[in-house]
């Protein structure tokens, strides 16, 4: 009998980003850097990733505390198997177009990245 071990990990890039959003988001702030520093929070929307590029906008989402935010996610992994999901969080005005295509770009380039083997 073998044994997987999955290890959960959050990695956390582009916080600053966060500084330079519209003021009228500011109230929506705290609660983004609430998840940010409550990785169960971020595990929770990223494990809720399906296949493709998912975007969640507001209301959509679970987490009560982030319904004026949206978050655009993807799987990524060797040769279609999803290992692990990234994404985008921002507010519910974000540029989803942009926001899509940096997900689906990032994710393609790292599943191709592992696919090469490093």
């Amino acid at each position: 009998m073998a044994i997987e071990r999955s290890e959960e990990k959050v990695i956390v890039s582009g916080t600053a980003n966060l500084a330079r959003i519209p003021s009228d988001f500011a109230t929506s702030f705290h609660p983004i850097l609430e998840a940010l520093e409550e990785q169960v929070v971020l595990l929770h929307l990223l494990g809720e990733t399906a296949d493709g590029t998912q975007v969640k906008i507001g209301h959509e989402q679970d987490n009560t505390n982030l319904q004026s935010t949206s978050i655009v996610t993807s799987g990524y992994g060797p040769e279609g198997e999803r290992v692990a999901n990234l994404g985008i969080i921002g507010p519910t005005r974000m540029d989803y177009s942009g926001s899509m295509s940096a997900v689906s770009a990032v994710a393609r380039y790292v599943s191709r990245f592992l696919e090469e083997g490093f």
